[in-house]
C-alpha cells in the first residue's frame, strides 16, 4: 500500500503561520489602546459600585465605620480596623485626592468631607465631584 499524501508538509505550516503572525502584529496596537480604555472604565465602575457599598452599610450599621482609603497604587475598603477589600488601580492609573485620601459617610448616608479626586489614566482622565450635603457622586471625563 502507498503511503498517504493527507497531512501539510513543515514548509506549508511555517508560512501559515507567518502569515498569520504578521496579521495580529498589524492589528495589536489598536487593540492594546481599547484594552486600557475598557480596564479604565470598568476600574470607575468598580469604584462606584464600593463607594454606594459604604454609603449602604454606613446607614445599616450606625456604629460601624467603614471608608475606602486611597493609596499610591490602589484603594481598599476599610471595615472597623480590619482591611476588607484590596483593589489595585489599573496600569497607567493614577489618582490624585486633594487632601485626606479617605472617602466615608454619616448614618444619614451623606458625606463627611466633600471633595473632588481626580484619576488621571492612560487615555482619558475624569473628576469624581462629592458634593457638599448630598449622598450621591458623580465621575465626569475631563
Amino acid at each position: 500500500m502507498p503511503p498517504s499524501k493527507n497531512g501539510f508538509t513543515l514548509i506549508e505550516v511555517l508560512f501559515s503561520l507567518t502569515i498569520l503572525l504578521i496579521i495580529l502584529s498589524l492589528f495589536s496596537p489598536s487593540q492594546i489602546k481599547h484594552l486600557h480604555q475598557f480596564k479604565e472604565k470598568q476600574f470607575l465602575e468598580l469604584l462606584e459600585y464600593d463607594v454606594l457599598y459604604i454609603q449602604l452599610r454606613a446607614r445599616m450599621y450606625e456604629n460601624e465605620r467603614i471608608l475606602i482609603r486611597f493609596y499610591e497604587d490602589e484603594y481598599r475598603i476599610i471595615r472597623g480596623m480590619n482591611t476588607n477589600q484590596i483593589r489595585p488601580y489599573p496600569k497607567g492609573l493614577s489618582v490624585t485626592t486633594f487632601g485626606r485620601s479617605e472617602i466615608y459617610f454619616n448614618s444619614n448616608g451623606t458625606f463627611i468631607q466633600p471633595r473632588t479626586i481626580r484619576i488621571y489614566g492612560a487615555s482619558n482622565s475624569y473628576r469624581l465631584t462629592f458634593p457638599l450635603g448630598k449622598g450621591r457622586f458623580y465621575i465626569e471625563e475631563i
